[in-house]
């Protein structure tokens, strides 16, 4: 096994190169998106991406929350009850609440934020609908084809 010190790891982040991406998000309707940064690198199969966007209006609650737009499609997927967590991600919800959870993709292109205090996805459960100054981030990593 081969251990790489911080210095080495941003050594080849430059060498590799960073990129940006455009997210979207959805709440059963676009939502519009100001993007604050949204990066990723690629290092053989695994892809770091990273986001933090300002929203505004568009939003419809009681309806799962997805994020889209992904620079590199997922290779892996929901299946049946298995969710692969490839991240997290935190909503401020401003002046209301911070929501916490795991990053699940639910399709090549698209995730959705699992509520870590309840059964269900962020906007359904809890139901909330996003709102103008509300703040999605986020941290990925995963495996591409």
């Amino acid at each position: 096994m081969v251990l790489l010190k911080t210095a080495d790891l941003k050594a080849l982040k430059t060498a590799l190169g960073t990129y940006s991406w455009t997210p979207t998000v959805t709440q059963l309707g676009a939502v519009a998106v100001t993007i604050t940064y949204a990066t990723w690198f690629r290092l053989g199969a695994l892809v770091i991406a990273t986001m933090g966007v300002t929203l505004g209006t568009g939003a419809t609650g009681n309806n799962d929350i997805v994020i889209g737009g992904w620079p590199v499609a997922f290779s892996r997927t929901q299946s049946g009850n298995l969710y692969p967590v490839v991240g997290l991600a935190e909503i401020f919800e401003a002046g209301v609440a911070f929501h916490v959870g795991s990053l699940i993709p639910i399709s090549g292109t698209t995730a959705k934020i699992v509520s870590n205090t309840n059964n269900g996805f962020e906007g359904t459960t809890p139901n909330f609908a996003l709102d103008t100054n509300d703040t999605i981030s986020l941290i990925a990593l995963y495996q591409t084809g």
